[in-house]
C-alpha cells in the first residue's frame, strides 16, 4: 500500500506504461511501478511533522550516515494515525425511506501506524550490494458499513520484510541477485459480530520467500538480452480463536511458484525500439485442507498451472520529440495468499 510508506524512503519511482520488463513476473498487467528506496550518500538528519483533519497526525525522523567510502546506513522511523470521525450524510440503508436520512458521524473509523526502516549499501569494485529491513504495525478499527457501524471490530498488521540485492558487472554485462523474506500476521476481532455473520477472532499468518537472478547481455550495437528467472514460496497458517458452528476455520495453505524468460531489445534504423519477450511460469497451488476445517464447504483444492506470457513492445521516433508507441501482450495475474485468504473484513473499512 503506497499510504504506508514513507516518502522520504523512495530514491525514485519507475513507471512502466503498457509494456512490463520479464523480471517483474507474468502478473503485471497493462504496466509496472517499481519503488526503489533510497541509498545514503551522505550523513544527514531530519525530522518531519504533519497535523490535518479528523485528529490526522504524523511525524517521522530519518538518519543516514556514511562510513567511509564504500559504506552508507540509513534508518527510518515514523508514526502516523487518525480518529476518523467525519462526517457523512447517512440514509439509514433506507433509500426509498427519506424520512430516516440524517447527518451522522464515522465510528471506530481509527488507526495507529508504525514504521522502522534499516538500510545498509557497499560499493563494490565492480557493482554494489545492499540490505534492507522494513518493520511495519498498524492497528485500525473495522467501521463496517455505513448504515450499521461498529463499535469494537478492529484489525492488527504486523509485517517484517528483508530484502537483499547483489548486482555486478563484467565489460558490458551485468548480473544481479535479489532475495526477500516477509513475514505477517494480520489478527481480525468481531466478538460481537458487528461486520460479519457472526463472533469472529481470527489470525492469519504467512511467509513469503522470493529468489531472482537476473543476467543481461550485450549482444551487439544496439542489441541486448536479458535473462530472468525467480522462485517464490508462499504459505499462510489461519486460526480461529471462536469455535465456529459448522467448520472449524483453521487451515493451512501454500504455493510454490517458479518462472522464467527472455527479453531481447533491438535498436533498428536509430528510430524504431522492438521488445519482444516470453515468459513461463509454472504454479503449484495446495489449497485443499481437511474435512472439517477451513470454511464451510470449503472449495480449496490442490491444482497445478502452466502460464505463458509472449509480450512485444514498440517505440518509433516521427519527429523530435514524438514518439508512437505500442505494446501488446498476454499476461497471467495470480493472487497472492494474503489476497486469497486473508480475513473477510479487508475493504470494508472505509465508507
Amino acid at each position: 500500500s503506497l499510504g504506508d510508506l514513507p516518502l522520504d524512503a523512495l530514491g525514485r519511482i519507475e513507471i512502466y506504461r503498457g509494456y512490463v520488463p520479464i523480471q517483474f513476473g507474468g502478473g503485471a498487467i497493462g504496466g509496472a511501478i517499481n519503488l526503489v528506496s533510497d541509498r545514503a550518500d551522505h550523513a544527514q538528519a531530519s525530522t518531519r511533522l504533519g497535523l490535518g483533519s479528523f485528529g490526522s497526525r504524523e511525524i517521522g525522523s530519518r538518519v543516514e550516515v556514511a562510513l567511509g567510502e564504500n559504506d552508507s546506513l540509513a534508518f527510518r522511523l515514523g508514526h502516523a494515525g487518525s480518529v476518523g470521525n467525519f462526517g457523512f450524510y447517512d440514509i439509514a440503508s433506507t433509500p426509498q425511506v427519506l424520512s430516516y436520512d440524517r447527518w451522522s458521524q464515522r465510528s471506530n473509523n481509527d488507526y495507529q501506524r508504525w514504521l522502522g526502516h534499516a538500510r545498509w549499501d557497499r560499493t563494490l569494485q565492480n557493482g554494489k550490494a545492499s540490505v534492507q529491513e522494513w518493520l511495519f504495525l498498524k492497528h485500525q478499527g473495522v467501521p463496517g458499513p455505513a448504515g450499521a457501524q461498529s463499535t469494537v471490530a478492529d484489525l492488527t498488521t504486523k509485517v517484517s520484510r528483508t530484502i537483499a540485492a547483489l548486482e555486478h558487472r563484467i565489460g558490458s554485462s551485468r548480473w544481479s541477485l535479489a532475495a526477500a523474506t516477509t513475514i505477517e500476521r494480520r489478527r481480525f476481532r468481531d466478538e460481537l459480530g458487528e461486520v460479519g455473520l457472526g463472533s469472529d477472532d481470527e489470525t492469519t499468518d504467512a511467509l513469503d520467500l522470493f529468489l531472482g537472478p537476473r543476467l543481461q547481455v550485450a549482444l551487439a550495437t544496439g542489441l541486448s538480452a536479458t535473462l530472468a528467472g525467480d522462485g517464490r514460496f508462499e504459505r499462510v497458517w489461519i486460526f480461529e480463536q471462536i469455535p465456529q458452528p459448522l467448520a472449524s476455520g483453521d487451515a493451512t495453505r501454500k504455493r510454490l511458484r517458479y518462472g522464467g524468460g527472455i527479453e531481447i531489445d533491438a535498436k533498428l534504423l536509430d528510430r524504431i525500439r522492438v521488445v519482444p519477450a516470453l515468459r513461463i511460469d509454472a504454479i503449484d497451488n495446495r489449497f485443499a485442507v481437511r474435512s472439517g476445517d477451513g470454511e464451510v464447504d470449503d472449495q480449496g483444492r490442490d491444482a497445478q498451472t502452466i502460464a505463458f506470457s509472449p509480450r512485444l513492445g514498440a517505440v518509433a521516433t516521427v519527429l523530435h520529440g514524438l514518439e508512437l508507441r505500442t505494446t501488446v501482450g498476454r499476461y497471467s495475474r495470480t493472487p497472492t495468499l494474503t489476497e486469497l485468504f486473508e480475513s473477510p473484513v479487508e475493504g470494508l473499512h472505509t465508507l
